[in-house]
């Protein structure tokens, strides 16, 4: 158990990839608070607290500074302090350029640039003071690989690692590690919903490794990353994408 009484959140925890960071989290020793908007987070919870993790579970919207400030009051309550921070929570918007509504580009930028922003100066604050932490960016390769009618998403995934970046700086004199994973296409529900199953597996046979990484691809190499193993990791970002942006597959 490399995070054996480690406290982690997890945005987005509810479900599809935040929930399986949340899950292997459990499974390596660690307490979890988990946020997002989705009703599903009750069950994620109580799938967690059966590997006999302790867990908060927050309904709540990250882009909004209120929300943010309470989850901490509420988890430092709880436990303490934070170890360990995942910033999974994200929505994605696809329309060609001409045709993005201004108030679905601000949802992207606040749910998934801002609300990075408010939970990592958040979770800072009590990490500074004991000189520890590790904080996880979720980007894509989206940031690297340009997708046509991804303007939003795209834009709000590269400017993650340029903030993750920045903010490894800013922290490694108080030995926080912060880095970024750069999810290749996952088969979960919310990509397959926006692509189709068709355009799946045309992309799919693009890939050079010849499959689609899985959840549990992404969340091996986060709680790596989180545990002590990861001590000398920081600024990096690390694409698991079985490939992908070796030819630069788009659909």
């Amino acid at each position: 158990m490399v995070l054996k009484g480690k406290v982690a959140i997890v945005t987005g925890g509810a479900r599809g990839i935040g929930k399986v960071i949340a899950r292997k989290f459990a499974e390596e020793g660690a307490h979890l608070v988990i946020v997002d908007v989705n009703k599903e987070i009750d069950k994620t919870a109580e799938l967690i607290k059966s590997f006999g993790a302790q867990v908060l579970s927050f309904m709540a919207d990250i882009s909004r500074s209120d929300q943010v400030k309470k989850i901490m009051e509420k988890t430092l309550e709880n436990f303490g302090s934070v170890d360990i921070l995942v910033n999974n929570a994200g929505v994605l918007y696809q329309a060609p350029l001409m045709e993005i509504k201004e108030k679905e580009w601000d949802k992207v930028m606040e749910v998934n640039l801002k609300g990075t922003f408010l939970c990592t100066q958040a979770v800072a604050r009590d990490m500074i003071p004991k000189r520890s932490g590790k904080i996880i960016n979720i980007s894509s390769v989206s940031a690297i690989i340009p997708g046509s009618g991804m303007a939003a998403y795209c834009t709000s995934k590269a400017a993650i690692l340029q903030f993750t970046r920045v903010v490894a700086l800013e922290l490694a004199p108080h030995k926080i590690c912060v880095n970024a994973v750069c999810p290749g296409t996952t088969e979960t529900k919310m990509v397959t919903d926006l692509l189709g199953s068709e355009v799946m597996e045309n992309w799919r046979k693009k890939i050079p490794m010849g499959r689609f990484p899985r959840a549990e691809d992404h969340a091996s190499l986060i709680a790596f990353l989180a545990s002590s193993a990861g001590d000398c990791i920081t600024g990096q970002f690390i694409s698991v994408d079985c490939g992908q942006l070796l030819n630069f597959a788009q659909p």
